[in-house]
């Protein structure tokens, strides 16, 4: 064989790679179009995200055994390969299975799905995706945090009421010479005028501490934008000291 031939060769091998590769990229596309347009996982983004996981990985796997078929690489050779380390490759392997197994019932039995809010570990967040392998969620601060499947199955969590995501806790400090029920009363009346909070369920306080500087409080209420959530705790804070300052003039 010359070496224009081999050039030749070599060559056509990287068009039919490529064209594996696009193909893969493609159908891809085409799947999420398609699992977009069925009706009948319109209400369940859930399970479509896990279902483009799955073909995902189908097509990734498919594509794969085309391209070492390309490069005339021996798949038998490979399994006995992977029959020589299989411990060490199932050793490495086992956060991955547990991981997608733990997916696998989670998004089954549906005991979480996206737009849920949920915490485990002192951390708590909306859920924004869901896959076999993990899940991703975001927390009040806007910061992303992905978990592994496996410690959502391994570890307690909360699930969260659909509103829970608008719910606000302000913390409050006020001085012991302040009546705290009169406080409670005046300042729940006064938010409760607010366009922005909802009024069901209502607002309420809840005692926390006592401190050095005075009896500490939890102002909980809900509002209606949970996109201008810190704009409305600033409008309350603000609307506190006034009263406060008021108080004390």
């Amino acid at each position: 064989m010359n070496i224009l031939s081999i050039l030749n060769s070599s060559f056509l091998k990287i068009i039919y790679i490529t064209i594996i590769i696009i193909g893969a990229i493609a159908s891809i596309k085409i799947i999420e179009i398609i699992l977009n347009k069925i009706k009948r996982f319109n209400k369940n983004i859930t399970l479509i995200h896990a279902l483009k996981d799955l073909f995902k990985y189908i097509i990734y796997f498919i594509a794969l055994i085309l391209i070492f078929n390309v490069m005339n690489i021996d798949l038998r050779g490979i399994f006995v390969s992977i029959g020589i380390v299989g411990m060490v490759v199932g050793f490495a392997a086992k956060d991955i299975i547990s991981n997608f197994m733990s997916g696998f019932f989670l998004i089954s039995d549906k005991t979480l799905k996206i737009g849920d809010t949920m915490s485990i570990n002192n951390l708590k967040g909306e859920i924004l995706k869901m896959n076999f392998r993990t899940t991703t969620i975001k927390d009040e601060n806007g910061v992303i945090t992905t978990i592994p499947n496996s410690t959502l199955t391994n570890n307690p969590y909360s699930k969260f009421k659909k509103n829970e995501k608008l719910k606000i806790k302000l913390k409050i400090i006020i001085p012991f010479k302040i009546n705290s029920k009169d406080f409670e009363e005046k300042i729940l009346k006064k938010i409760s005028k607010k366009t922005y909070i909802k009024t069901n369920p209502s607002p309420y306080f809840t005692s926390n501490f006592i401190t050095s500087d005075g009896i500490c409080l939890n102002l909980i209420f809900w509002v209606k934008d949970i996109n201008k959530k810190e704009e409305y705790k600033l409008n309350i804070m603000n609307d506190i000291q006034n009263y406060l300052g008021e108080i004390y003039e």
